[in-house]
């Protein structure tokens, strides 16, 4: 109903834009090249009786874009834009009819409108271009040929690689919403496409669920060998975070940070989010490191790890940790 109701409104306003550039006149030479001069002096009248006088040709002219993503009074405004600037940039001095000049900014401003519409993502104006030339030369090539031409003939004709073509082909595809449907089928094609990066829900409840239960396992330790543990095995928790932000240790993350090609400022390491996320690509440390955090010697770093691994293969809480080995 609103679709109806909007094409009603833009007939009307065709129709009464139509109706009023009717009666304009249009200019001859002599009067272009003085209103030329006028405008290059910043003469406003000037530059809106030129506009006014050449609206017409507009009209025509955008015609041959109907059907390309936009209404006719879309194509209309877009080409109006292109004639302005055509009118503030056009040389009286050189002998060229007004909108013989304007024509090119006229087009380029059409082009520009239907590439904007037409996708979702934007395209640099020399490329737009490119497609344009691409499609014009295949619907050439066809009433030539009597068929669909091969990319070759059209690279060939177009003086450019044969990949330079696949490459606008594919610039100049439609854009796929994940909404539409998957051809004849029920589901929609964001249902067929699969995230092979993300975890899975699943994935994250059973980590979460086991994150869970190895806190509660290592509290059957002291203290110092659960930060060992956690240190040597790459367990990230606030103990974890606030031990190695502290500041006797920032000179040794900075040297690990930089052993790990993790770039993070000073000005950045005063971010807790952007500490926390440094500090858990630094995990596991090794037997080195965590004795510089401890400040134990590697040696002793060893025997508390090991100490502790055994005190754990006697716990209870070990075999609700064997089931997530499936």
């Amino acid at each position: 109903m609103s679709g109806s109701f909007s094409d009603s409104v833009d007939s009307k306003n065709l129709k009464h834009y139509l109706k009023q550039i009717a009666s304009i006149n249009p200019l001859s030479p002599e009067e272009e090249k003085k209103l030329g001069y006028r405008i290059q002096k910043g003469d406003k009248d000037a530059l809106d009786t030129m506009v006014k006088s050449n609206l017409k040709f507009v009209v025509s002219y955008v015609k041959k874009y109907r059907g390309m993503g936009l209404s006719l009074l879309d194509l209309i405004n877009e080409g109006n834009i292109g004639l302005i600037e055509a009118a503030k940039r056009f040389d009286p001095e050189k002998k060229v009819k007004f909108i013989s000049y304007a024509v090119w900014w006229i087009r380029q401003a059409i082009i520009h409108a239907l590439t904007l519409n037409s996708r979702i993502y934007h395209i640099p104006q020399k490329l737009s271009d490119q497609i344009s030339e691409m499609k014009h030369t295949k619907s050439k090539l066809r009433s030539e040929l009597g068929r669909k031409p091969l990319r070759e003939e059209v690279a060939k004709r177009m003086g450019v690689k044969t990949e330079d073509i696949e490459t606008l082909e594919a610039l100049s595809e439609k854009n796929i919403s994940l909404s539409d449907k998957y051809f004849d089928e029920d589901t929609e094609v964001g249902d067929r496409i699969k995230d092979d990066l993300s975890p899975s829900v699943e994935f994250q409840i059973i980590k979460n669920s086991m994150e869970h239960q190895i806190r509660d396992f290592l509290e059957d330790l002291t203290e110092k060998e659960a930060i060992v543990l956690k240190l040597r095995f790459g367990f990230f928790d606030d103990q974890v975070f606030d031990l190695l932000s502290q500041e006797t240790n920032i000179p040794h993350m900075k040297k690990l940070f930089k052993l790990n090609k993790i770039r993070i400022s000073d000005a950045d390491m005063q971010d807790e989010n952007k500490m926390k996320d440094a500090i858990n690509r630094t995990l596991p440390l090794t037997l080195q490191s965590v004795g510089i955090i401890m400040t134990l010697t590697r040696e002793r770093i060893r025997q508390i790890e090991k100490k502790a691994l055994r005190k754990l293969s006697r716990s209870h809480k070990l075999q609700q940790l064997r089931g997530y080995l499936n």
